[in-house]
C-alpha cells in the first residue's frame, strides 16, 4: 500500500496520510494541485481544516437562501415550470379573486371567459365560471346531448293564461319546476315550438295537473325543444315555474 501511495502522490501526501490516524483523511494545500486525467489526490481542506467542495458547472459562487413573506429572490436554484419552448419560468400559487392569474401561476379558481374554450383530445383547462363567479357545469347524458354549451334558465316566474314563446333557439331541458300557489289545481302545458309531431307541434307537457298549493320538479334529462319553447297554464299568475338547460 505504501509503494502505490508513493507511486499516486508526493511523498509528503503519502507521508501526511499515514501519519494521521482514522478513515478518510484531507490536506491543506495553499495553492490547489492541478490534476491530469487518472490522477488521484486527497481531499482538500482550506487553512481550518474544513472540506473545500465546487461544482461542475451549472452553480453560483455562492449560494442564495430567503426569509418567509420576503420578496422573491432575483437569482437562487431554478425550481418552476416548463413553457412551450423548453425554457424555465417561475412557478407562482395565485388564489384568484376578481383578478387575472400570471401565464406560469398555479391558479386556485375558475376563469370567466366571455367565449368557452375549445379543447381537443390530452388538453388540460382551468374550471369556467360565468361573469358573476359561478361555475359553470353542464349535466350530460352518456357525456354529451344535442344541443350547445351556453347555459339557459328561464327564471322563476308566474305562467302566463295563454301559450307564449319563451324561446326560439333549440333547447335541451334537463330540468322544470312548477309551484302551484293556488288552493285549487291548475294545469300547465309545454311545448316545442316546432312541427316536428306529425306536422303539428311537439307537446312534452299536455294540460299537466297541478296540485294544490305544491311544488313538482320534472327532469327531462336532456330532451331537445328543436323550436324552443313555449308555454301556458290554464289560469294566470297561478303557477309560478322555471326551466333550466343549454342551448
Amino acid at each position: 500500500m505504501r509503494l502505490l501511495c508513493l507511486a499516486a502522490l508526493s511523498v509528503s501526501a503519502c507521508f501526511a496520510q499515514f501519519q494521521i490516524p482514522g478513515g478518510t483523511q484531507g490536506q491543506y494545500n495553499s495553492s490547489l494541485p492541478t490534476l491530469s486525467s487518472g490522477a488521484f489526490n486527497v481531499l482538500q481542506l482550506d487553512s481550518s481544516g474544513r472540506l473545500l467542495i465546487n461544482c461542475g458547472s451549472g452553480c453560483s459562487s455562492s449560494g442564495t437562501s430567503s426569509s418567509f413573506t420576503a420578496a422573491f429572490p432575483a437569482t437562487g436554484t431554478a425550481a418552476g415550470f416548463e413553457d412551450g419552448a423548453g425554457n424555465m419560468q417561475p412557478a407562482g400559487v395565485v388564489v384568484i379573486a376578481g383578478g387575472t392569474a400570471g401565464p406560469y401561476a398555479l391558479q386556485i379558481g375558475a376563469v370567466y371567459n366571455s367565449t368557452l374554450p375549445t379543447y381537443t383530445t390530452g388538453q388540460g383547462g382551468s374550471l369556467q365560471m360565468d361573469a358573476r363567479g359561478e361555475l359553470l357545469v353542464t349535466k350530460l347524458a352518456a357525456g354529451k346531448d344535442a344541443c350547445g354549451g351556453v347555459f339557459y334558465e328561464t327564471g322563476m316566474s308566474f305562467l302566463p293564461g295563454s301559450i307564449t314563446s319563451l324561446t326560439t333557439t333549440a333547447t335541451c331541458i334537463y330540468s322544470a319546476w312548477f309551484n302551484n300557489t293556488d288552493s285549487a289545481s291548475h294545469t300547465v302545458t309545454l311545448q316545442d315550438q316546432s312541427t316536428a309531431c306529425n306536422s303539428g307541434v311537439c307537446q312534452a307537457l299536455t294540460t299537466f295537473s297541478v296540485p294544490p298549493s305544491s311544488f313538482l320538479r320534472v327532469e327531462l334529462n336532456g330532451s331537445k325543444f328543436v323550436g324552443g319553447i313555449k308555454w301556458t297554464a290554464d289560469t294566470a299568475n297561478k303557477v309560478a315555474a322555471d326551466i333550466i338547460g343549454n342551448q
